[in-house]
């Protein structure tokens, strides 16, 4: 689903769709994607599945869905309505239906955050997987409600009758909740996201603590995100701006990997140098393969101006 939505997400960008649209590949793209979205949504909630059939069909809906999928179709609608495959109307019916679903779900009081898998047909936390029967422990993925809480800000800016209900479902949603201020030690004034935590004991890998001291103790991925250009930097975005996370955190992910790195698996190899910002060491790339910027004809790299 994540390649659909990348595609409806680039075209977002392109003018309102001329009259030669009907014939223009793009744009016969776009409808093709528009109809699987469409064909994803449960009129039950207004919610997407994750995935479905290559026929469309309602019954191979999956049975389940995450916040990612429901920001998707948001900020989906709002593209195919800006390049003239939906009209205004049908697009704010989209929007409202998911966010109207998105209310009725449950979420974790104290950080604001929704939980991982949804079913998209009740609304229902998913604890047992659909496909298989194993059972799951309940995740707040800091990666989806960064996306969820982008569409959130896609949807106030541009759906304005919707206003009012983004904001209200943005409002409780608190990343500095995922946010570790120790995570780079005591020498870098700047910490890192977890992948995201349980509000229940996990059987995964996991560490006891709670960074915003409100509410019980939660299970915190071991790991953190720490490599800048990785699908939780929109999280990391939303939570500056939104005075939830130090801004200095901009600047504690890695723009490279780690000196523990050998490289030999890499074709182009980053040069540069050593800076700070904020107080935080950072590796600054000058040249790089694929750069904007001064290039000869042929040359692997190309000057950084």
């Amino acid at each position: 689903m994540r390649r659909l939505l990348a595609i409806l997400l680039a075209l977002v960008l392109l003018p309102a769709a001329p009259a030669s649209a009907a014939t223009d590949p793009l744009h016969t793209y776009a409808k093709d994607t528009w109809r699987s979205m469409v064909a994803m949504v449960d009129p039950a909630t207004g919610l997407p599945a994750d995935n479905i059939g290559g026929d469309l069909a309602p019954g191979t809906r999956s049975a389940y869905t995450s916040p990612t999928n429901i920001g998707g179709l948001m900020w989906s609608a709002v593209a195919a309505r800006d390049i003239g495959t939906i009209s205004r109307r049908e697009a704010s019916r989209v929007v409202g239906a998911a966010l109207d679903g998105l209310a009725g779900l449950d979420r974790h009081d104290d950080s604001g955050m929704f939980y991982n898998w949804y079913d998209p047909h009740t609304g229902a936390v998913i604890r047992t997987w659909p496909e298989d029967g194993t059972p799951r422990t309940p995740f707040l993925s800091s990666v989806d409600n960064g996306w969820l809480a982008a569409a959130l800000l896609v949807v106030r800016g541009a759906v304005p009758e919707h206003r009012a209900q983004a904001d209200a479902l943005l409002a409780p949603m608190d990343f500095g909740f995922y946010y570790n201020p120790n995570a780079r030690g005591p020498d870098i004034p700047a910490g890192l996201i977890r992948g995201g935590f349980w509000d229940t004991p996990p059987t995964e890998c996991s560490v006891v603590d709670n960074y915003r001291d409100r509410g019980p103790d939660v299970w915190y991925t071991c790991n953190h995100y720490d490599i800048a250009v990785t699908e939780p930097r929109i999280a990391s975005y939303l939570g500056i701006a939104f005075g939830q996370i130090p801004p200095a955190h901009y600047f504690a992910t890695q723009r490279t990997f780690p000196a523990t790195c050998d490289w030999d698996w890499l074709e182009q190899q980053a040069t540069g140098f050593q800076t700070s910002y904020l107080g935080v060491p950072v590796f600054e790339a000058r040249t790089r393969t694929g750069a904007s910027g001064s290039c000869r004809a042929g040359a692997g790299t190309c000057s950084r101006r």
